[in-house]
């Protein structure tokens, strides 16, 4: 009976640590995984950057015309002013009207602003392919966490302990912060898909500073989900770093 018993507690050591170890292989993989995020992340803002200057790009040759239609102002000393007063107010009013003077890289900072929120197959824009990964990455998260919690009494660690108390902590704020970042991230694509779609040929030059701003909207909430990302991977790998500590102090 006494062999029996030992061999029963043996195969639960010999589980409990099998689980232990697929907690930490799918902490692992969450912290590479969380690695493809910010390598989308960070094709984003240059795709911004791409797409905000050449916004930029339009803006900047309104402001040059702008200023040129004042320089060719008469002065009183000039014989016939009110020709070239109409002929600047003709360019000012040009600037502002229906057409943008550089249509072309308006419809390029478009285009490249839309490929970050695009969802149907087979594309799928960077934002959202980071969405879905964090969307992933929290299943898993959770999945890994009831499995310890399961196993933790099995390897000498008690609720409340210094080691238990640790390792509820860091993984509270990773869930926390795939929240922040999943959310941040959201509030991008809205902010991208109402650039992409509101400045095309044909809008109004004075636009085309409304849509930047949007832009640099779209960049806070991106660098804001970065931020959650990366302290997201610290609180992960301390998470992993208590399970495999917790697996080597454990009962053999």
């Amino acid at each position: 009976m006494g062999a029996e018993t030992e061999m029963m507690a043996h195969r639960v050591r010999a589980e409990t640590k099998m689980m232990a170890h697929r907690v930490a292989g799918v902490l692992a993989n969450i912290r590479t995984r969380l690695v493809d995020v910010q390598s989308n992340a960070d094709a984003v803002r240059a795709t911004l950057a791409e797409a905000a200057e050449l916004l930029l790009e339009d803006i900047d040759t309104t402001e040059i015309i702008f200023s040129y239609a004042f320089t060719v102002v008469p002065t009183p000393r000039h014989l016939n002013p009110n020709v070239t007063l109409c002929a600047a107010a003709k360019l000012i009013d040009s600037m502002f009207s229906e057409d943008p003077l550089l249509p072309g890289a308006i419809d390029t900072a478009c285009d490249l602003v839309a490929t970050l929120s695009t969802t149907p197959p087979p594309v799928t824009g960077a934002l959202q392919s980071a969405c879905r990964i964090l969307k992933d990455m929290t299943v898993d998260h959770n999945n890994a966490g009831h499995i310890f919690y399961n196993c933790a009494l099995n390897l000498g660690i008690q609720q409340g302990d210094q080691t238990w108390q640790a390792w509820s902590y860091h993984k509270s704020n990773a869930s926390q912060l795939a929240i922040t970042a999943e959310t941040m991230l959201r509030l991008a694509i809205l902010e991208a898909i109402h650039a992409a779609g509101c400045v095309r040929g044909g809008e109004r030059m004075r636009e085309a500073w409304k849509r930047n701003q949007i832009l640099s909207t779209v960049m806070e909430h991106v660098e804001a989900a970065l931020t959650a990302v990366r302290q997201m991977c610290d609180a992960i790998a301390a998470e992993e770093q208590i399970v495999r500590t917790a697996i080597l102090r454990g009962p053999d």
